[in-house]
């Protein structure tokens, strides 16, 4: 065991992975691995195409029935899309498109309750449906710090 690396214990595609990643002696300014940025100029081109995303999905949602276009919001499109990119990116670096993504995110839920949320409304529909919110998680306070 003396003198091995420990990167001789690896799995055969791990270290072929490892290898790639040592060569590469330039990356694209929009290179990803699995959907997560590499870089700040990748960071923010995925920010805005999830922002775009939101928009679209926004408005189909407007064409069902409120309660459910309300439940596919909380369940699946607004958050739930973004969890594993938050955790892994250093998403918290460009905040401005995370509250671009929530201001979209606030709009959706209005056009969806058909009223109007002031500041402290919406920070109250962030809290879970058993403390009195909607469960409606923000992006600014989702994203790793």
């Amino acid at each position: 065991m003396r003198g091995r690396s420990i990167s001789q214990f690896w799995h055969p595609s791990a270290r072929l992975l490892l290898a790639s990643l040592t060569s590469l002696s330039s990356l694209s300014v929009d290179a990803t691995l699995l959907g997560n940025p590499l870089s700040i100029p990748a960071l923010d081109l995925v920010l805005a195409a999830k922002t775009r995303d939101l928009e679209c999905f926004s408005t189909r949602l407007q064409l069902l029935t409120a309660h459910s276009a309300f439940f596919l919001l909380w369940a699946s499109i607004s958050i739930p899309r973004l969890v594993y990119f938050l955790r892994c990116a250093l998403a918290f670096v460009l905040r401005g498109w995370l509250v671009a993504y929530d201001e979209v995110l606030k709009t959706a839920v209005e056009t969806i309750l058909n009223c109007s949320l002031s500041p402290e409304a919406w920070m109250q529909s962030s809290l879970p449906v058993g403390l009195g919110g909607l469960g409606i998680r923000q992006t600014v306070h989702t994203a790793i710090l």
